[in-house]
């Protein structure tokens, strides 16, 4: 269980509440939990039987499961990340256990209009992260990446009532707040697209100390939750994620 202890009462609260809730609901608020202050939460949602796996997809995705590959064991990951990996694992070991029959909502790998600044990457990180899996996680790590979790998942919306909805809720908005989400009833009007799917561009991209500068092909577009994000393959093999103000398009 976490280690938060001031936000104990807090998430008693919220999993009080969605006991009372269906699993379609815990899906939805799944998608608006702030890791950093409800991972007892998260283990509640994932943990029960009835817990659909387009829900658990949601989360094993979420969670940003390629970070664990640059360890080798679970012993060399560092006390501060343990239990977010602890989540990680335990959905993996639970899908492949069989213990997700509950298969009803749909999944697709796209953003689920999550907020608190976890949802632009993640389609990114479903397209990245299968491959990478793929090639580098063959056995040595504790566990390799079940088929179940990868999207898309075929299935329906999830259905609530308005007073359960995240975003109409004025209860759950609370519960959500009081774990340092907080829902904005405001619709985002979408941004603009200064580049689209297929075009080139030259770009200076610097990270960790590497800069790479040449041409690259957009693969990807996503509207995040404060710019616009493209996923760019470089010509050297490299996949990128950039904003529009570090390329211009080739002529």
């Amino acid at each position: 269980m976490s280690n938060f202890e001031d936000y104990e009462k807090e998430q008693k609260a919220m999993i009080s509440w969605l006991q009372r809730r269906s699993p379609d609901v815990w899906h939805v608020v799944a998608g608006h939990l702030n890791w950093d202050f409800a991972i007892d939460v998260l283990e509640w949602i994932v943990s029960q039987p009835q817990c659909d796996l387009a829900t658990a997809a949601l989360l094993f995705w979420t969670g940003d499961p390629e970070q664990w590959l640059k360890y080798q064991t679970k012993d060399t990951i560092p006390d501060f990340a343990i239990e977010y990996f602890n989540i990680s694992a335990l959905i993996v070991n639970r899908a492949k256990s069989g213990l997700y029959n509950r298969q009803e909502l749909a999944f697709a790998g796209d953003p689920c209009n999550m907020i608190g600044g976890v949802d632009y990457h993640l389609k990114f990180s479903v397209e990245k992260a299968q491959r990478r899996f793929k090639e580098k996680c063959s056995g040595s790590f504790p566990w390799e990446l079940p088929i179940v979790l990868t999207p898309p998942i075929p299935g329906r919306a999830p259905l609530m009532s308005s007073e359960e909805d995240p975003e109409q809720g004025a209860e759950i908005q609370a519960l959500l707040a009081a774990l340092g989400t907080y829902v904005s009833t405001e619709p985002t009007p979408p941004r603009p697209q200064k580049f689209q799917i297929g075009e080139r561009v030259t770009n200076i991209w610097y990270q960790a100390n590497k800069i790479y500068n040449g041409t690259g092909t957009i693969l990807n577009v996503n509207d995040g939750v404060s710019k616009v994000l493209y996923l760019v393959l470089l010509d050297n093999g490299t996949e990128v994620v950039l904003t529009d103000n570090l390329m211009e398009k080739v002529t």
